[in-house]
């Protein structure tokens, strides 16, 4: 039995990144790659914890360094030897990835408030809409000097209207290719996701995609000879298991839960305990989960999560929570 320690002060340090490191030669460009993305990629996943999804818990870079520490304690060392260059390239890249389009810049908030897309999905919510209609019909018949607070009620369910919107579309692939697309252009790489000069971006959109679906989608074929996720794909010289990193990402993701993802400080200067606004209960609820648990232990043939708790919902979330990541390793 085995107690997954803190994760390393840089994510430099993460086995993935240092088995890539020994692994890669110069002639891929792996390490190099690797450096720009990270640089590229750190600030954008930094922006989710500034926006609509302030009040989740953590999706910054800390967890993205996570996600490869977890990699490294529950990947067996003959596995993690067997890897080859193009695979670590491809998880790092999809760890950092996977959640990216949580975050939002002040245009595209802009932007997608005055989209048809969000407009439709308001009205689909109508716990929000309703409680915006009621927040600006007292905001018409509030004298100026009195606005601000239901100016800030009107912000704020904007956000929660956000935060809905973009968590059932951060998965999606057009997203995955504009995210793409601004990396290589914040990198000033044309060429940042190839691989020998082939292009891998089109499996990583897959992979990362893959969280967000049903575990029976890592399993699909699509014609005789065509798996939706390859075991065995050749990409620029490399054999790359699409299939292996997609549940890799699926269980080091749902195994982030623990406290170093809640710190107490952040959850008591959020003030979620005491927010009245659509979705703060599940907020809540979360952010109580992640800081009951404080150890995970795995070995060959057990994961085994300690937490402690005095509340029953919050046991139960707990529990809930274990059978969703036994289901993912079965």
């Amino acid at each position: 039995m085995a107690i997954i320690p803190s994760a390393p002060e840089s994510v430099s340090d993460c086995p993935l990144v240092t088995g890539l490191r020994e692994k890669s030669v110069p002639a891929d460009g792996a390490n190099e790659k690797t450096a720009r993305f990270i640089e590229a990629a750190t600030p954008l996943v930094d922006m989710i914890v500034g926006g609509p999804f302030r009040e989740y818990t953590l999706h910054n870079r800390d967890h993205c360094k996570k996600i490869l520490h977890l990699a490294g304690a529950i990947i067996p060392e003959a596995t993690m030897e067997a890897l080859s260059p193009l695979e670590h390239l491809v998880f790092i890249y999809a760890a950092y990835l996977h959640d990216m389009g949580m975050s939002l810049t002040a245009t595209e908030r802009e932007r997608i408030l005055g989209s048809d897309d969000f407009q439709d999905a308001l009205q689909a919510s109508e716990e929000i809409s309703d409680a915006l209609l009621r927040a600006r019909k007292r905001l018409d018949s509030t004298p100026q000097q009195s606005r601000f607070p239901i100016e800030a009620e009107i912000y704020q369910l904007q956000e929660a209207a956000l935060a809905d919107f973009l968590r059932s579309r951060h998965a999606l692939p057009g997203r995955y290719r504009d995210l793409i697309a601004a990396l290589k252009r914040h990198s000033n790489r044309a060429d940042l996701f190839e691989y020998r000069g082939v292009s891998f971006e089109g499996i990583l959109i897959d992979i990362c995609a893959s969280h967000n679906l049903d575990a029976g989608a890592l399993a699909e074929v699509r014609g005789p000879y065509e798996e939706r996720f390859p075991r065995r794909m050749a990409i620029g010289g490399a054999y790359l298991n699409a299939q292996f990193c997609a549940a890799l990402l699926r269980l080091t993701d749902i195994l982030d839960f623990d406290r170093e993802r809640t710190p107490r400080i952040l959850f008591d200067s959020l003030g979620i305990p005491i927010r009245s606004l659509p979705g703060a209960e599940v907020s809540l609820r979360e952010w109580q989960k992640h800081m009951a648990v404080h150890t995970l232990e795995v070995n060959a043939d057990e994961i085994v999560v300690s937490a402690e708790t005095h509340h029953p919902v919050i046991e139960k979330t707990i529990r809930e929570f274990c059978a969703i990541i036994e289901r993912e390793v079965l």
